[in-house]
């Protein structure tokens, strides 16, 4: 038997004035079912994982984003592997509504780890989520020279 490997991505999208994370909560007929994770999907055959995540976040949330780096990468084994990609949304226009969620939240990162249910893939790469926060803290206080 041959397992199969998919590519999944997912957009970090922080609130320019708060700091707060988007979180999705997924539907129950999905895998990983009333799961919360940043939004984003698998990525399509042809398809660079930046071009699938604006196409993701724009059949998901209804915004059209700009891709950023990547800051984490998560490897899973079920059913397939499963590699994961965290980028970092550095824009989006429009507002963000749950066309493929039962919800979405603002959440801090350890609000989340302490009360939501996340899926693996988004808790695994909670330190690089607190790490990438931080950093954005610190470029917002630096006074300029």
């Amino acid at each position: 038997m041959t397992i199969q490997s998919i590519i999944v991505v997912h957009g970090l999208i922080v609130h320019p004035e708060t700091n707060l994370v988007l979180m999705a909560h997924r539907l129950p007929n999905k895998k990983k079912p009333l799961m919360w994770e940043y939004p984003g999907g698998k990525v399509d055959p042809g398809e660079t994982q930046e071009n699938a995540l604006q196409r993701e976040l724009k059949e998901e949330l209804d915004i059209d984003v700009i891709v950023g780096k990547i800051l984490a990468t998560s490897i899973f084994a079920w059913k397939e592997h499963v590699f994961i990609n965290l980028f970092d949304i550095k824009s989006w226009t429009g507002e963000p509504k749950p066309l493929a969620s039962t919800e979405l939240r603002w959440v801090s990162p350890e609000d989340a780890i302490d009360n939501l249910p996340m899926t693996p893939g988004s808790f695994s790469v909670y330190p690089q989520v607190i790490e990438y926060l931080q950093e954005l803290h610190m470029q917002k206080t630096r006074t300029p020279t």
